[in-house]
Parts: C-alpha cells; structure tokens; sequence
C-alpha cells in the first residue's frame, strides 16, 4: 500500500487493519466460491457453533452465586497483587516518559503547553473496562506511552473507547459472531500479538544503555531481568514472571543506587559564580567570605540507601570550623523518594 500511495497517512493508520481483516475476507470469498457451507465448517471443528449470546440481561441473570467455584475463585487470588502492581508501574513509568520526552504538544495542537489530564486516561480506561466487564470479556490493557499521549493530539482516546463500544454492541445485537469467524484466524491475531511483544522484549538490548565490566562490554541487567521473565512466563505462569521482574528490577535498582555515590561534585562558595548578573560589590564580599559556603551537587534519586550516604558526605564536609553554610543543587535529582526523609 506505501508503494502505490506514498506518503498518505490514511495508510500508515489502516494499512495494520486491512492486513489484519484481508485473510478473513479472503477466507470466505473462497468458501463461498467452493460452495463450503458454514455448517460442515462447524461440524470439521473450523468455527463455533451458531449461538446467539442471548443478550445482556440473559449473561447477567444465567448464572447464580452459587456456581462459583470458591476453590477456583481462591486460587486466582495469588495471581492479582502482581497483575495490579504492574498496572500501577506502567502507569507511572508511561507518565514520567510522556512529561519528560514531550513537555509540550505537537504542531497543529490547539492547545501545545497544556497539561497532560492523566485523570481523563484513566477514566477512559475505567469506562472501557466496565463495558467490557459487562460483556464478560477481557479489560483493556492502557499503556500510557509518548506516542498515544502526545503525537496523536489525545484521538486515541477514541480509539481506546470505541474498542469495548464495538465489544458491547455486538454482544448486545445477539449475532453470533463466533459462527463466522474461524479459529486459525483468531489463534493468528494472537499469535501476532505474542510475536510482537517477544520480538520487542527480545531486541529490546538495543535501547538499553551500555554495560562495561572490566573493560568487556556486557549485556545490560535490565536485559537478563527481561530473558528471565520470559522464561518463567513459558515455564511457569506470566502472574509469577510479572511478580519476578518486578522483585528482580528493584533489587538492580536499589544495589546500583546504594553504590552511586549522590553527590557528583563539591565547591567551595569562592570558586564558583551564578549565572545571576551581581554587582561589584556582592562578587567582592563572595571572594572573601566565599570558603564559609560548601556547594554539593546532587545526581540521581534519592532514597533510603543514598541518603546515608549523603549524610555522610555532609558530616565530613562540615567538618571543618571554617564552613557555616551549605547549600544543595537537586538539578540533577529527578526525584525524592519520601524514605530519604
């Protein structure tokens, strides 16, 4: 499609939709060619049966509280805390990389310095979940990444919500949708959807910073986090390798950050100046009283681990009788955890 229309970017939004509904259409122009019935195609086993859903109330009414299988219901319940975490962390990690890479909107927004409304996502999300839920089906998975947020002008919330619309509308019509759509094909767009995400997670060494050990380079421990979750998933279950990345990451994050020192530079308040215009008379009284002020300049995160160790730098630089002021730079600080209090 690129190749006989360049440049449109009708086909850069669709082209993945039209790949993905060409061999259905396909599919049943031939079966309708060869004179395939889609009752025999039901009775080899290719497609569902032809049943209606029965309709909203009919899901909603059908069952009773008593077939709830309670030994069933009790042993998803360990798989939860993990699946909630991680939808915690990707929300959060998403918003640090939408305000840090894209702090203002893209050309032709109407409103380029205004704030990302995380609340609305959200909201977004919640409504899609609660049609979803309604159907029986499975909640969306939002992720909050710099292309959605910002590049599409917020459309994708559009998107987004007219995925479960569509869901419960058809759920609500009573077609049996099931009946003419074939198994292969279903069983093709996930296996689609499982290769995209390995083959993301697999070539993801790429975008990670480079590793040096004793002057080897080395694969980086984010990379061997995401190998090992992979493993777990296929051998045990994805709740268990969501939980052991997630165990996994903090305690890379908290050994490197306990060996980073938090302060990358200390200057005595005579050797360095502002980029403030001060008259002559302040810049004199800097030269001679400057020794009495310390300047530490501060890197990474602080928490728990770094703070002690921030502790310590201060006691040893206000060791001396001559310092009476210190003052700390957090330009470099991205943030502050509340246990570094």
């Amino acid at each position: 499609l690129e190749f006989f229309f360049p440049g449109n970017s009708g086909v850069q939004k669709l082209g993945g939709v039209v790949c993905q509904l060409l061999p259905l259409f396909l599919f049943h122009v031939v079966i309708r060619l060869i004179g395939i019935t889609m009752e025999s195609l039901t009775d080899a086993g290719w497609v569902y049966p032809k049943e209606s859903s029965g309709g909203l109330f009919d899901h909603l009414s059908r069952y009773s509280i008593y077939d709830v299988d309670v030994g069933a219901l009790l042993g998803t319940l360990p798989e939860m805390p993990p699946l909630i975490l991680m939808a915690i962390l990707c929300t959060a990690t998403g918003a640090l990389t939408v305000s840090d890479r894209f702090p203002r909107g893209p050309d032709g927004d109407p409103a380029p310095m205004e704030a990302l409304n995380f609340d609305k996502e959200l909201t977004t999300v919640g409504v899609s979940s609660v049609l979803l839920g309604l159907t029986g089906g499975t909640l969306t998975f939002h992720t909050f990444t710099s292309i959605q947020l910002r590049l599409d002008g917020g459309t994708h919330r559009i998107g987004v919500l007219c995925v479960p619309l569509f869901v419960f509308g058809a759920f609500v019509s009573n077609i049996p949708f099931g009946h003419y759509i074939p198994k292969w094909y279903l069983s093709g767009l996930f296996m689609n959807t499982a290769f995209h995400f390995l083959k993301g997670a697999l070539l993801s060494y790429q975008s990670l910073p480079q590793e040096y050990w004793k002057g080897y380079r080395v694969v980086s421990l984010q990379y061997v986090v995401t190998l090992s979750a992979i493993g777990i998933s296929i051998f045990t279950s994805p709740a268990n390798a969501i939980f052991a990345g997630m165990v996994l990451s903090v305690s890379i994050f908290l050994v490197q950050s306990s060996q980073l020192s938090p302060v990358v530079n200390v200057v005595m308040g005579n050797r360095v100046v502002s980029r403030t215009k001060r008259p002559i008379w302040e810049m004199q009284a800097l030269r001679r009283e400057g020794h009495r002020i310390m300047l530490l300049y501060l890197q990474g995160q602080l928490f728990f681990g770094s703070a002690r160790k921030l502790v310590s730098v201060l006691d040893a630089a206000l060791a001396g009788e001559e310092v009476r002021y210190c003052i700390l730079s957090f330009a470099r600080v991205p943030s502050v955890d509340p246990s570094a209090a």
